[in-house]
């Protein structure tokens, strides 16, 4: 008899769950938070509309960026997945599913005990939620709000090799532009494209304490968008970067 690894017992207990809406909908109540949102993800990106009409009346997080999630599956499934189907469609009735899980739960007396939805978010924003997780994107937040309460006395900053990605370098700019006192800055070891990079640049050049940054070297100069220590160095040194680097006091280190 073939022993399946703890991964394969895991694919198969989502799909047992995925098929059985009263099974799935029994299980909610004592599945962790990450389990349920792999099991929400999968159950949207395969249609299972019943499934995921009882699994919103018990979503766990404050927000459910539905946007997002479904311009991802419709960047990601192949149209002959869903036979005449179209992919818009397909996400018309995906919506209206979702919708009538959320008047369902409106409408009870009592809600479902894990239920704390607040935002139903129609902007295409949050994609990190889908792509890295809402575990991530908490940390993400509580770093956020940690330097907003040290931006008056806050010296250092060293953010390496912690796979921040652009959009939460925007989500940081506000707080970071407030550390009035910061000598150090280092944010070198992460996926940041050039773009970010320049905006990046501009906010800490106000920064008249400043005397030491590190930044990496943007996606955009290297042989792909996976940062290795092959640099393009005719990328890199694209009119308009080096001056905003050399207008710093500090260094610029790509890595």
């Amino acid at each position: 008899m073939s022993i399946q690894s703890p991964l394969s017992l895991y694919k198969l207990a989502k799909q047992s769950l995925l098929k059985h809406k009263i099974t799935a909908s029994t299980a909610l109540h004592d599945l962790p938070n990450m389990i349920f949102y792999d099991l929400f993800k999968d159950a949207f990106m395969g249609g299972h509309n019943e499934v995921l009409k009882v699994m919103v009346q018990a979503w766990p997080f404050p927000y459910l960026p539905l946007r997002t999630l479904m311009d991802l599956r419709i960047a990601n499934i192949r149209h002959t997945e869903f036979g005449e189907i179209m992919p818009q469609k397909r996400n018309l009735q995906t919506l209206q599913a979702i919708l009538d899980g959320l008047d369902i739960q409106l409408s009870q007396k009592v809600q479902h005990s894990r239920w704390k939805l607040q935002e139903l978010d129609w902007r295409d924003v949050h994609q990190d939620f889908w792509t890295i997780g809402p575990r991530a994107m908490s940390v993400a937040h509580s770093r956020d709000v940690l330097l907003d309460k040290l931006a008056n006395t806050l010296e250092t900053l060293v953010l390496e090799h912690c796979d921040i990605i652009d959009s939460q370098i925007l989500a940081l700019l506000p707080a970071l532009g407030c550390c009035s006192q910061l000598k150090t800055f280092s944010c070198y070891g992460n996926p940041l494209s050039l773009g970010i990079l320049q905006v990046l640049l501009h906010q800490t050049a106000g920064l008249s304490q400043l005397t030491e940054g590190l930044y990496p070297a943007p996606l955009e100069s290297y042989n792909s968008n996976i940062p290795t220590q092959f640099v393009h160095h005719e990328k890199f040194t694209q009119p308009g970067t080096p001056k905003e680097l050399e207008s710093h006091k500090g260094v610029s280190r790509s890595k």
